[in-house]
């Protein structure tokens, strides 16, 4: 498979622990008597919850470090020389709420050029990939990451977005637009 290209909306990451723990909403509300009852529940779908948070506005890659969450966009690869567990003897996977998380770099373009500004790096909790981390390199479509910010440095970024979402979005129109 030289090219992976998608005809619709597709999850490609999600941090399950997150959203359960986030996504709850009111669940139940109850007043009874003998003669009438009424009862009210509302439970948020996790996948609608995570799929608002994956169209939110669009932090250009430039500003995401003075935000607390973030919507980016880009092309995720995790075959830059931040698969290694060191990368110029600095430990990259991290170990967070008892999984590994692995970093990716996110670039505006597709052709992946680390001497521009345009890249961040983004740790993915390994075991929410949809798909194997070797496939992120072949999209033909830019991904939408939702994520909360991290503020350490890591590879001359002074932050580091932590996901919690990500997935190709083609049903928002914005048509893969890149900030």
């Amino acid at each position: 498979m030289d090219e992976l290209h998608f005809q619709e909306d597709r999850d490609l990451y999600e941090d399950k622990s997150y959203f359960e723990t986030i996504a709850g909403g009111f669940n139940s509300f109850g007043i009874g008597s003998a003669v009438a009852s009424i009862s009210f529940g509302w439970n948020r779908s996790l996948r609608s919850f995570q799929l608002k948070k994956v169209k939110g506005s669009i932090t250009p890659l430039s500003h995401i470090c003075s935000e607390e969450e973030v919507v980016v966009i880009g092309y995720p690869t995790f075959t830059f020389g931040f698969h290694e567990e060191k990368y110029n003897g600095i430990q990259m996977n991290l170990q967070m709420h008892g999984a590994n998380w692995i970093p990716a770099v996110i670039h505006l373009d597709r052709q992946k050029q680390q001497e521009t500004m345009n890249w961040t790096i983004v740790y993915f909790r390994e075991d929410g990939l949809s798909l194997p981390k070797e496939w992120f390199d072949k999209l033909t479509q830019p991904v939408n990451i939702f994520g909360e910010i991290l503020r350490f440095p890591m590879a001359n970024r002074p932050c580091v977005v932590k996901a919690r979402a990500a997935g190709v979005i083609l049903s928002d129109n914005r048509g893969g637009r890149l900030i």
